[in-house]
């Protein structure tokens, strides 16, 4: 009996209402109260006042059936405690909130939904409108009925919403209210480790107790229980101990017993029992994930290093049931991994083959994400570190000839700067830039910690050493006035090396009156000044390729020559073609030049070097300007290297040389043209 209402007929009122018949016309509470349709109207009028003042939900009218109280007042009422009402929910709260309603009630009016989260009923209906085609997308849809608004759908697909939203809505509504737990879970939860050996993380434990008390509560109702299947029934200790569970709250479902086993291997473990079959299988599949990843990279990642094959195999358990049984994880942070650990998320995709080919499915990017996090990690953690301060990175895909030969100049004209590198793209997503104040990249990269990032190719023109003096000056590491960074003598050495100075103590002079009265931005090595020394190319190392080809075809004929003089391995040109795919067209310097080169550890056998002219230009991925010149590099030498380099850079800036090797019809031609000193 309910006694809450100080008006005259207001308890009367709410008890007819709270009886066996969930609807009651105005007739029937005329007759009841012996009072006018009018006293009726106005009756219902005040005691929702009262139910609003005291937080409880209103009394409704559905048309054609009659008057509602809600079973959320009715309980509430007859127990004396308050509802939940939410207040101050963001938009994307508020959504989860209203599908969890519609999941968990037979129907919501847009009276209750607007009255539940504090708004008005033009925002739930903005709302709703925003909800349908989301949940569409996920085979769930809102209907509209005489009684209010429902979500249809099979029963799986609803629980699956609810499981995989579990975390936030726990949130949402533990910062509303206190939620009542099934004290027998927890108790369950302990046991279920002692019988298997394997022990959920405390994240999952805390979700658990929160999910399977709503589970427990909705499959009471036979409506919603997953048809018995003897089919479902299995040997394992999971299943066993589920089964056993939910006799004990008195459902006997072989389905159910079945779904509670799936759902409690989904969650991620904190150790698992080694013996147990699926583990064994998932070692050697996360041994090889671990080395195609090494593969990639480039450079070999010890498997026991920090437990990581160890780690890598509990987490793939979870990861097994989840992709098996369609369970979606959702990655709270998956843009900003796929932003800041570009490099480190796609060689991940590329390492997870092997446990896609063992579940027979692709796994979603929210997944990778999570794997992604383990290789991170032991490269963050083997990371090169350096007692000196970190001022400057300079960065490019693989750390070969060309960033060494800009990492030298930038040393030369900034001595007092502290550059540290060259660093791939991995070293730099996974290495420390505490005190690091910029980084110079041959390729563009995403921006950390707020770090300036300038972006410039490996042969910097005049403006892109503006930029990287301007920025050298904006963040402090030099003063404005750059004189007193520059060496002159590092610079004679420079000059010495091109070319033969006649009077010296008058060039040194001029150097420092140069530099002390102008404030222009010194020129790098390679254009400081012209070169009598002659880049002579062997007649095998170069050719003219007529034929049209796909720039990945073009790119494996260019480097044919060093490939049959032994000089590469296949596999050089391979990561060639994946560091474009991975990082894009950054090898393309402009003027249709490719400097085609990775790592010295990603097979070079010996040094070397080779030139190929396209009759048919190639854009090289999403390059808008076509490749006409493709140049492959090989180096192991790095002093020969950069000499080489250095002397390239002289050809490659000379457009008149250019103009005439672009205009070479045949192999001869090429072959006079490109031999032919410039300057």
């Amino acid at each position: 009996m309910i006694h809450f209402s100080k008006l005259k007929h207001g308890d009367l009122l709410l008890n007819t209402l709270a009886g066996p018949n969930k609807f009651v016309p105005i007739s029937s509470l005329m007759e009841s109260l012996n009072l006018s349709r009018r006293s009726i109207f106005y009756l219902i009028k005040k005691v929702n006042i009262e139910l609003d003042d005291s937080n409880y939900f209103e009394i409704t009218n559905v048309k054609g059936l009659g008057y509602h109280l809600p079973a959320e007042t009715i309980n509430e009422l007859n127990s004396g405690s308050k509802p939940i009402k939410f207040s101050g929910l963001s938009p994307d709260e508020r959504k989860k909130v209203i599908t969890f309603e519609l999941i968990n009630r037979q129907y919501s009016s847009l009276t209750y939904l607007k009255t539940y989260l504090s708004v008005s009923k033009n925002t739930i209906i903005r709302d709703l409108t925003k909800l349908t085609p989301e949940l569409k997308h996920q085979n769930l849809q809102i209907i509209n009925t005489n009684i209010g608004k429902k979500v249809t759908g099979s029963e799986v697909t609803k629980r699956r919403w609810v499981y995989e939203h579990a975390d936030e809505l726990i949130t949402i509504f533990k910062s509303n209210s206190e939620l009542s737990l099934n004290p027998n879970v927890s108790q369950q939860l302990k046991l279920l480790e002692h019988i298997t050996g394997n022990q959920l993380t405390d994240d999952a434990k805390e979700m658990f107790k929160y999910f399977i008390t709503w589970y427990l509560n909705r499959i009471k109702s036979p409506t919603y229980q997953l048809k018995d299947s003897a089919k479902a029934f299995n040997y394992s200790l999971v299943f066993t101990w589920s089964n056993s569970f939910l006799q004990d709250n008195h459902v006997k479902n072989s389905s159910e017993a079945a779904y509670l086993a799936k759902i409690i291997n989904s969650r991620p473990f904190s150790t698992v029992n080694w013996n147990n079959p699926l583990i064994k299988s998932l070692r050697p599949v996360a041994l090889q994930m671990i080395q195609r990843f090494s593969a990639f990279l480039g450079y070999s990642i010890d498997p026991q290093k920090n437990g990581l094959l160890n780690n890598l195999t509990i987490h793939l358990l979870s990861t097994y049931y989840r992709v098996k049984f369609d369970i979606q994880y959702i990655h709270p942070n998956l843009n900003q991994i796929k932003e800041t650990y570009q490099a480190t998320f796609n060689l991940t995709k590329q390492a997870v083959k092997p446990f896609e080919h063992f579940v027979s499915k692709r796994i979603s990017d929210d997944e990778t994400a999570l794997i992604a996090l383990y290789f991170g990690g032991v490269l963050r953690n083997t990371a090169t570190q350096t007692n000196n301060i970190k001022e400057v990175f300079v960065v490019c895909s693989s750390g070969i000839g060309t960033s060494h030969l800009l990492l030298s100049q930038l040393r030369t004209l900034y001595p007092n700067v502290n550059f540290i590198g060259p660093m791939s793209v991995i070293d730099y997503e996974n290495n420390s830039v505490n005190q690091t104040k910029l980084i110079i990249s041959t390729i563009r990269l995403h921006q950390r910690e707020s770090i300036p990032v300038v972006t410039v190719s490996a042969f910097p023109s005049v403006s892109e050493w503006h930029k990287i003096q301007d920025s050298l000056v904006s963040t402090g590491i030099i003063p404005t006035s750059n004189q007193a960074q520059i060496n002159v003598e590092a610079l004679l050495d420079i000059i010495s090396t091109y070319s033969k100075i006649i009077n010296l103590p008058a060039l040194k002079q001029t150097l420092r009156e140069y530099l002390s009265n102008q404030s222009a931005v010194v020129r790098p090595a390679s254009a400081l000044t012209n070169t009598s020394q002659q880049l002579y190319w062997n007649e095998q190392d170069i050719q003219y390729i007529q034929k049209p080809l796909q720039w990945q075809q073009a790119i494996q004929t260019s480097l044919q020559p060093l490939l049959i003089q032994n000089k590469i391995e296949f596999g050089y040109i391979q990561k060639i073609i994946q560091l474009i795919k991975l990082n894009g067209p950054y090898m393309v310097i402009g003027n249709g030049i490719m400097l085609a080169h990775a790592s010295p550890r990603d097979g070079v056998k010996d040094t070397g070097a080779c030139v190929s002219l396209l009759k048919h230009p190639v854009k090289i991925k999403q390059s808008t300007k076509p490749v006409k010149l493709i140049i492959g590099l090989a180096s192991i030498d790095s002093q020969k290297h950069l000499k080489f380099l250095q002397l390239l850079t002289n050809y490659l800036q000379n457009t008149t040389w250019l103009k005439q090797v672009y205009e070479s019809t045949n192999e001869n031609e090429l072959i006079q043209r490109i031999n032919k000193i410039p300057f």
